[in-house]
């Protein structure tokens, strides 16, 4: 059987068993399997295994997955996991990730993981970070985390 993208996508938005489902396929189908841009997505979107899956996609595929910036700000913007994929993302593909302003928006929006995300982004590439008017837009209208958030943003 011919495994679609779609197989591949749900396995990879999987919260509960993401990771195993996408062993299946990888183990079973190897290097046909096709790791789109909707995939990674979808990885780093899933709030409950979303760094288990991306790493291991990372592990597996590193060479064919493409970092966009609609997967930064899918991992951003992942209430449950967005600090542990940001990290892993960083610390394995930092070089291809530029920290874009609707990247900044996702993480400072991000109800339960802004603050640790955006300390995590200024520690790690502030030099290369503009804090533009959206962003402390995004900061102010977070409402678990607004003060602590705009204190790093303006500080």
């Amino acid at each position: 059987m011919e495994v679609t993208s779609r197989v591949v996508v749900a396995a990879a938005a999987n919260e509960e068993c993401g990771e195993a489902a996408m062993k299946v396929l990888l183990d079973g189908q190897g290097t046909d399997i096709q790791i789109t841009d909707e995939v990674v997505i979808a990885a780093a979107g899933n709030k409950e295994s979303a760094e288990a899956v991306m790493k291991l996609l990372l592990d597996r595929r590193g060479t064919d997955i493409q970092i966009t910036d609609e997967v930064v700000v899918a991992a951003a913007a992942n209430e449950q996991s967005a600090e542990a994929v940001m990290k892993l993302l960083l610390d394995r593909r930092g070089t291809d990730i530029q920290i874009t302003d609707e990247i900044m928006v996702a993480a400072a929006g991000n109800k339960e993981s802004a603050e640790a995300v955006i300390k995590l982004l200024l520690d790690r590439r502030g030099t290369d970070i503009q804090i533009t008017d959206e962003v402390v837009v995004a900061a102010a209208g977070n409402e678990e985390s607004a003060e602590a958030v705009m204190r790093l943003l303006l500080d």
